[in-house]
């Protein structure tokens, strides 16, 4: 009997250490992309703000 309850304990503790493991890749996961949006956010910031300034200064450097 106390056999089966060893088993079970350990069956038990298998599975949190995997749940706990797969937690922790997601929230890898989640920090990833995280840092992806950011960063692709601010890329497409720097992109609009080069855009407007090419725009605005479009007509003097023409006309230099």
């Amino acid at each position: 009997m106390d056999y089966l309850n060893v088993k079970d304990r350990n069956a038990e503790q298998i599975e949190a250490t995997k749940q706990n493991a797969t937690e922790k890749l997601l929230s890898n996961k989640r920090a990833t992309a995280l840092i992806n949006y950011k960063r692709k956010k601010q890329l497409v910031l720097i992109s609009i703000i080069m855009l407007s300034i090419i725009i605005v200064s479009h007509p003097f450097i023409i006309n230099a």
